[in-house]
């Protein structure tokens, strides 16, 4: 089954459904949602657990890429390192979830690599950001952001992220 919807233009020449959706658009009107078997007008928890996860991956990874913020921790001997070192498979936890933050930290990470000349050969650049610098980046941002010991902000990273059971 297929349904046409008809989209008129407002006097701004931005498109909507109905009058219901213009007033949305013009902040007149709020959203209603539903959860389970009930209408609200809050965001329900798992879209504001997604906005504010997303709020604070946009945080770390601004604090990296635009103030680098977390740079001087990278000079330091780590767990990282001597994992990268010792040839062993590391495991390293994915902290970020949004692709595109993925991409940014990754890209200005090996940005940073290729202008530095470290003191040791690294022979797979690519792996060498993503078990050692991502890490390292991540920690420091954390630490700085949630004003926390290194240590704690290790902990925090080897832990992953923060999830709560679905509701309703």
């Amino acid at each position: 089954m297929f349904f046409i919807i008809f989209i008129k233009a407002t006097a701004r020449g931005l498109p909507s459904g109905t009058d219901e959706a213009s007033c949305l658009l013009q902040g007149i009107l709020q959203p209603v949602y539903r959860v389970g078997k009930q209408t609200t007008i809050q965001l329900p928890a798992h879209i504001q657990a997604t906005v504010e996860r997303t709020a604070t991956e946009q945080a770390l990874v601004d604090l990296i890429v635009k103030e680098r913020g977390a740079e001087e921790r990278w000079y330091e001997p780590s767990k990282w390192l001597k994992g990268f070192q010792s040839k062993l498979p590391t495991k390293v936890p994915v902290y970020l979830d949004n692709d595109a933050q993925q991409d940014r930290l990754f890209n200005y990470l090996v940005t940073v690599l290729n202008s530095i000349s470290p003191p040791f050969v690294i022979r797979d650049h690519i792996l060498f950001v993503l078990e050692v610098l991502f890490p390292e980046a991540i920690i420091g941002a954390l630490s700085v952001l949630g004003k926390m010991t290194l240590p704690k902000a290790a902990d925090k990273f080897s832990a992953g992220t923060h999830r709560q059971e679905r509701q309703g």
